[in-house]
């Protein structure tokens, strides 16, 4: 998927909607591509460049709990400078003043290179 935005036309469409202050709204995989990278989907779940339209995110969409395998892995090929934000299905991230802000009626997820997982905050 990586490969059919990012670097394309399309990918320098939604570029260019942003200079001009547009917003941008991504779910499930959408989400995935705005971050500054991303997991390809498949079984040896690479990280690749995204949009990075969130700098220093990359987004895990569908995740119910804090799931230390699938963390670990993708982590192993990120910098300590990305967060993973594990966001469950019908729930989202919002960035708000350089804070993130859950919204949804269940939890989500946000790991870093300095801590354990912690529960982004609801608005």
């Amino acid at each position: 998927m990586h490969r059919r935005v990012v670097g394309t036309a399309i990918g320098g469409a939604l570029r260019a909607h942003l200079v001009r202050g547009g917003t941008l709204i991504g779910a499930s995989a959408g989400a995935m591509v705005l971050g500054e990278v991303m997991v390809v989907p498949g079984g040896d779940m690479q990280v690749r460049p995204g949009l990075a339209v969130v700098p220093g995110v990359l987004v895990l969409p569908h995740y119910d709990e804090p799931r230390g395998d699938l963390v670990n892995r993708v982590s192993e090929q990120v910098g300590s400078d990305i967060s993973i934000l594990g966001i469950p299905a019908c729930c989202g991230v919002l960035p708000s003043n350089g804070e993130m802000v859950a919204l949804g009626s269940r939890d989500s997820w946000r790991f870093t290179a300095h801590g354990g997982p912690s529960v982004i905050p609801h608005a």
